[in-house]
């Protein structure tokens, strides 16, 4: 007989947390998965900006976010902005042997994450591909793991296939919580202004708190703060009980955060070059999605896909790889368009967004190595493109 020990987390609780709830975390409190010859952590961007700090340019380029609040177009006047991301997509795996045996389906070194960390991590199939690019996170009591939409129930029956003797539950928690990202260069300032206690600070660590704001700041909204950076650095993962939404919009909106609409906040992640389920197609192996220093660990144990892995790790390199490409033109391009070179189909686009006013389209699409050689002929949807540089991700410290 299976051993079950069944307890689920859910949402922050609705009578708010303790006074510890947002207590600085002491050094490496994000956790440190591990990595060749030093351990990888999902620490990419490190510390995050201060509320005087200002992007880059490239990375919100003006002029082409309308904004619901207060009314604008150019992102230079919304310093902090936040977007919808919707219903979360949540695996909770609880029970005394959770972490162990997530460790033999996982790519990164989840084991060593400390309590309140978190790191991304691929779950692969027995031949190595892809099954999810996943936030790993570490409450408590055993791990949560957010998966692209509607994922959360295929990953669990994938992970319960293999649950025999093990003291653990897997348990489908999607859509009790809905999130939002706080997006910009005073993301920090506006929540060191509404959080009741200090915030995270390092990438993926997150804090179970509560905010005041709106009208009603005697109110306060229970709500858990994750830092992260996929829409660029400074950016926290903002997660509330579905019932809480409307009221944390609202008093965003209240303190002059504005919303930013689905095509720019997709610009955003693309000029970061994350990738989510969309752009991850079947039979996609990890190295190919260049996340290798933030979501894989060549020294850990044995798990599920492993022997692809460090076989595509001695070979040193891999046949294709994800890129994001800088499309001429005004007239959109669909997700679908043929990416070719020389006029041979080699690729189709996963995602697409505007890159700015009279500065053509972003797409995102995984292209063979070979394709990258001859970029004068590279074309999407027969208009040129080009490879956009990427910054790689930073050392961990």
């Amino acid at each position: 007989m299976r051993a079950i020990l069944c307890v689920v987390m859910g949402v922050p609780s609705v009578t708010g947390p303790g006074p510890e709830a947002f207590a600085l975390p002491e050094k490496n409190a994000g956790g440190s998965p591990g990595g060749r010859s030093e351990p990888v952590m999902a620490i990419v961007r490190g510390q995050l900006a201060s509320p005087q700090a200002k992007l880059p340019r490239e990375t919100y380029p003006p002029e082409i976010w309308p904004m619901s609040h207060p009314p604008a177009t150019d992102m230079r006047m919304a310093p902090v902005a936040y977007a919808l991301l919707g219903p979360s997509s949540q695996l909770q795996v609880t029970g005394v042997d959770a972490v162990g045996f997530i460790e033999n389906f996982t790519t990164n070194k989840v084991g060593d994450l400390a309590v309140g960390g978190g790191c991304d991590s691929f779950f692969c199939d027995a031949r190595g591909a892809v099954l999810d690019l996943a936030l790993v996170r570490r409450p408590e009591d055993g791990l949560l793991i957010d998966v692209g939409p509607d994922r959360a129930a295929t990953l669990r029956n994938h992970l319960d296939r293999y649950h025999i003797r093990e003291q653990l539950c897997l348990t489908d928690v999607s859509g009790s919580v809905t999130g939002l990202a706080l997006i910009g260069a005073e993301a920090e300032a506006w929540l060191r202004t509404h959080a009741d206690q200090p915030l995270p600070t390092a990438n993926y660590q997150f804090r179970d708190g509560q905010l005041r704001v709106g009208s009603a700041p005697g109110d306060p909204v229970p709500v858990r703060v994750t830092a992260i950076d996929w829409y660029g650095p400074g950016s926290f993962l903002l997660e509330v009980a579905p019932a809480e939404v409307n009221r944390l919009i609202h008093g965003c909106e209240d303190t002059g955060v504005a919303q930013l609409p689905p095509a720019a906040v997709t610009s955003l992640r693309l000029q970061e070059r994350w990738p989510v389920a969309v752009d991850i197609p079947e039979k996609t192996l990890p190295q190919e999605l260049g996340l290798d220093a933030r979501a894989l660990c060549f020294t850990k144990g044995c798990y599920l896909g492993q022997e692809t892995v460090a076989r595509l790790d001695a070979l040193g390199h891999v046949n294709r790889s994800l890129v994001v490409l800088a499309v001429t033109g005004d007239d959109p391009v669909p997700v679908g368009a043929v990416v070719a070179v020389g006029g041979e189909p080699v690729a189709a686009v996963t995602s697409v967004a505007p890159a700015g006013p009279q500065q053509g389209w972003l797409a995102m699409a995984i292209v063979p190595l070979k394709a990258l050689q001859n970029p004068d002929g590279l074309t999407v949807a027969d208009r040129s493109a080009r490879t956009r540089p990427t910054s790689p991700p930073e050392p961990t410290p």
